[in-house]
C-alpha cells in the first residue's frame, strides 16, 4: 500500500458496532487491507442521541489531541465522514449510492 510505503498510518474510524470488530476486520483483510494502527468502532455505551458528525468529529479529535495524529487525509461515503472538527487536511466524499445517514 502507497500510503504504508510513505510512512503514513491509516486509521479506520466507523460507527459499526464494537461488537463487529473480528468481522469488521475480517471485511478489510478480504478486500486487501492487512496493516492499520487503529480499527476505531463505536463502543455500546457510546450516548445514543449523539448525531454521527459528533461522534466521528470527537474521535478524530481524540486521535489529534490525546494519540498526536495528524490527520492528513479523511475518506468517507457520507458527510458527516468529513465534516465537523478535526476534519484533516483534505477531505474526500466517496459516492454511495445506496444509502445516506444523515
Amino acid at each position: 500500500m502507497k500510503l504504508l510505503s510513505l510512512g503514513i498510518k491509516v486509521v479506520f474510524l466507523t460507527v459499526r458496532a464494537e461488537e463487529l470488530r473480528k468481522v469488521t476486520a475480517t471485511n478489510l483483510k478480504n478486500v486487501g487491507y492487512h496493516t492499520w494502527e487503529q480499527l476505531i468502532l463505536m463502543a455500546s455505551s457510546y450516548p445514543t442521541n449523539v448525531t454521527l458528525e459528533s461522534y466521528k468529529s470527537n474521535e478524530r479529535r481524540k486521535l489529534e489531541e490525546i494519540y498526536g495524529y495528524r490527520i492528513i487525509g479523511n475518506i468517507g461515503d457520507q458527510l458527516a465522514d468529513i465534516l465537523g472538527i478535526h476534519p484533516g487536511n483534505r477531505t474526500f466524499k466517496l459516492p454511495n449510492r445506496m444509502y445516506y445517514a444523515p
